[in-house]
């Protein structure tokens, strides 16, 4: 099999199987439910912790001066 035919398999099987291609996003958590899968179309919800990083790296310079 030549890679990119693996590369068209291995995508189309995500997409069978609903599962998601980006990783997880700094600053935010996706829920779960309570067999511990991602809940599909629920919102995200806010990460503190990670949210002040993604402040700091976001931050304008005006407003540090």
């Amino acid at each position: 099999m030549k890679k990119r035919e693996a590369m068209v398999w291995s995508l189309s099987q995500r997409f069978k199987d609903c599962k998601l291609l980006t990783p997880p996003l700094l600053g935010y958590d996706r829920q779960r439910d309570a067999a511990g899968n991602y809940i599909k179309y629920a919102p995200l919800k806010v990460n503190e912790s990670e949210a002040n990083i993604v402040r700091f790296i976001h931050v304008d310079e005006d407003e540090v001066a």
